[in-house]
This record gives structure tokens, C-alpha cells and sequence, in this order.
């Protein structure tokens, strides 16, 4: 359990013992935890790390190669593959993949920014941005962007692959893997 520290006291009416030794030690095991976390920090992300290449690389090609979709551990743990369908747009396909998308009556998943640049002298211009822009009192200088959303993005390219709807892969960046998930002992 931690400790808390009562910050409310008033710190005059505190009386310690407390040497510059003592202090010296709280600093050193101070250094000291510092440095375990980041060790532990370091060894949960190699950890996961190897999971992740268990999960998504090293267990579903062995079992691919047996030419099983699924198996039991002996201390009943299932394992089973699933695909796993990712999607980014490439930066060199965007214009073409947003046509597409338009054109194919699925704009709605292309969200639209529009960044505005003021200069360090337009802090009060910029104080009053949104009710003079509905006037448009002052040009500005705009610049649109186009994205989509990597979630919505993925969704709609998994929805219309299990539709069995023909979609251009490449202009998605479409990458389909299987992975295992486990289901554990009943």
C-alpha cells in the first residue's frame, strides 16, 4: 500500500531530524527506483514485443503449415486464427483513393480540416476568428486536408471485402494477416 502525504499541514509546524546523510539516501534510492522502472519499463516492451510476434507471426504460420484454423493446449487453452485486416491510405494514393471514394458514393468517410494560419501580430484577429469568418471581413489564409479515419477506414475495407465487393487494395494500403486469439482454459 502507499503512503500519502498530508500537503495540508502547515510545514512550519513540521519539526525533523532529517541530516543531509538522510537525504543524501533518499536522493540515492530515488536514483535507484528511477532506474528499476526504467528497466522494467524496457523489459514490458520487449515482452510485448514478443508476444506480438507469437501472436501475429510465429503461431499462425506454424499453424497455417499443419493447415490448422484452431487447437488445444493440453492445459486447455484454444487457439484460433483470425484475419486481421488493416488499411492506411499511402500518402502517394490519397487524391486517388479519396476520388475513388467519392465517386463511389462512400465521401462521407472523408473528413475535411481546414487549417488556418495566423500570424504572431494576430492574436486579436484570432480572438474573434469565428464570428468573422461568417462574415469573411478578412481573407485567410486556408488550407484544406483531406483524411480519413484509420478505424472507419478499416471497417469499411473489412465490410466491403466480406461483402464480396470488388474495392482498389492498393490505393487502401489494405494488409490482410491472420493472428491468433486465445480463449482461455474452460
Amino acid at each position: 500500500m502507499s503512503e500519502t502525504y498530508d500537503y495540508g499541514t502547515d510545514a512550519a509546524e513540521q519539526t525533523s531530524d532529517v541530516t543531509l546523510e538522510d537525504l543524501q539516501g533518499l536522493a540515492k534510492n530515488f536514483l535507484e527506483a528511477r532506474a528499476l522502472v526504467a528497466k522494467k519499463e524496457e523489459e514490458l516492451k520487449e515482452a510485448q514485443a514478443q508476444e506480438r510476434n507469437l501472436a501475429e507471426h510465429q503461431i499462425p504460420e506454424a499453424m497455417e503449415a499443419l493447415g490448422l484454423s484452431e487447437f488445444k493446449t493440453k492445459t486447455g487453452f484454444l487457439f484460433k486464427l483470425e484475419e486481421k485486416i488493416r488499411a492506411s491510405i499511402p500518402k502517394k494514393f490519397s487524391a486517388q483513393a479519396f476520388s475513388w471514394l467519392e465517386e463511389n458514393g462512400f465521401g462521407g468517410l472523408v473528413k475535411r480540416k481546414f487549417v488556418i494560419a495566423f500570424g504572431k501580430d494576430d492574436e486579436a484577429w484570432a480572438n474573434r476568428f469565428a464570428g468573422d469568418l461568417k462574415r469573411r471581413k478578412r481573407p485567410l489564409d486556408a488550407k484544406q486536408e483531406k483524411a480519413v479515419h484509420p478505424q472507419s477506414l478499416a471497417k469499411f475495407v473489412r465490410e466491403q471485402l466480406e461483402e464480396g465487393e470488388s474495392i482498389p487494395l492498393e490505393l487502401f494500403g489494405v494488409y490482410r494477416q491472420n493472428v491468433v486469439k486465445v480463449e482461455g482454459a474452460k
